[in-house]
């Protein structure tokens, strides 16, 4: 099935083993995201390594007027990608923001459009997972409900905050996302424009705005602001190595990737008072250890930060530390 590239969307062999995620992407997004005669969204995938399918110009998911973008990548890219689209998404046209009384909301939306069978590993046992999310984001995540009369095997999540709120509960939506198994079967297509609408695709719920209990979304975590920058993702670019090693301490088969950051920079990570790496643990679900302080990594002036946990945990935590680096970057320069 060709998207608006002109390429066959990504197969389930394609996707197997990578981050892949679809987000509704208004129009005047989407224009942004694409650039004239597709340059910018070619330089986005060139600059990341992601691949990004987008539905054609009037082929929107039902029950909205919204478009349909397929990010693929590892986690760390996938995130970036979609913090890119988040911020065209809120740059809206001053048409929009001066005649929509929906407009400003929507901008500060990100909605997701996941499987069926995704959307349990997203709520949880009882909506333990959403209300996780909110507690520790401070973003509002709501799910659309699920239309029986439907040839739409697909939920839309939406989630509802600043941009650093959202751009973290995406993270721990992402790791959740990767654990259904299935995903990847049904995660491929980018075209709805050949389904019939039913009356709940055409609601005022179409598009994710469902009342899912939202919980209280008190808690906020705090401490990890800033955009994440697809163009500095890769960690060697910032004198950084990650290392994913397989280790099997008790409890289980767990990851350990391990990181060279600079030693001036260690402060960032560990906070004053170790309040920052504590809430990175508590954040990603991932154990972090540094090594000491003059012990550094042969021939270079770098500390180990070793990183221990499930996989999604791991991948949580690495993405976090290179943002805390990232901002320390830019507050040194």
């Amino acid at each position: 099935m060709e998207n608006q590239t002109g390429e066959e969307a990504p197969t389930k062999g394609e996707i197997d083993g990578q981050c892949a995620v679809k987000i509704l992407i208004p129009n005047y997004a989407a224009g942004a995201l694409i650039g004239k005669g597709g340059a910018a969204i070619a330089e986005l995938q060139n600059s990341t390594g992601a691949r990004i399918k987008l539905s054609a110009s009037r082929d929107f998911f039902p029950g909205t007027t919204e478009r349909v973008a397929l990010v693929t990548g590892s986690l760390e890219v996938v995130i970036a990608v979609l913090s890119v689209i988040m911020d065209k998404i809120r740059d809206e046209p001053p048409s929009i923001r001066e005649n929509s009384t929906g407009g400003t909301e929507r901008a500060r939306q990100v909605k997701l459009a996941v499987p069926n069978s995704t959307a349990g590993y997203i709520i949880g046992k009882s909506g333990n997972n959403i209300k996780m999310i909110q507690e520790r984001t401070g973003s509002r995540t709501q799910i659309s409900p699920k239309d029986a009369h439907s040839q739409l095997q697909e939920r839309v999540v939406t989630i509802s905050g600043d941009h650093e709120q959202n751009l973290m509960a995406t993270a721990l939506l992402l790791a959740k996302v990767q654990e259904d198994p299935n995903h990847a079967a049904h995660i491929g297509q980018t075209s709805y424009s050949q389904m019939i609408p039913t009356p709940a695709m055409q609601s005022p719920y179409a598009g994710g705005a469902a009342p899912f209990p939202s919980y209280g979304s008190s808690g906020a975590y705090g401490g990890m602001g800033g955009a994440y920058s697809p163009y500095q993702i890769p960690p060697q670019s910032m004198g950084m190595s990650a290392s994913p090693q397989q280790a099997m301490p008790l409890g289980g088969p767990q990851t350990t990737v391990e990181i060279e950051v600079p030693d001036n920079m260690i402060g960032a990570i560990v906070g004053s008072g170790g309040k920052t790496i504590r809430e990175l643990q508590q954040y990603s679900g991932a154990r972090i250890t540094i090594s000491q302080r003059g012990d550094l990594v042969p021939g270079t002036s770098n500390r180990k930060v070793t990183v221990v946990g499930s996989a999604q945990a791991t991948q949580t935590a690495h993405f976090l530390i290179v943002q805390k680096m990232q901002q320390e970057q830019q507050q040194q320069q």
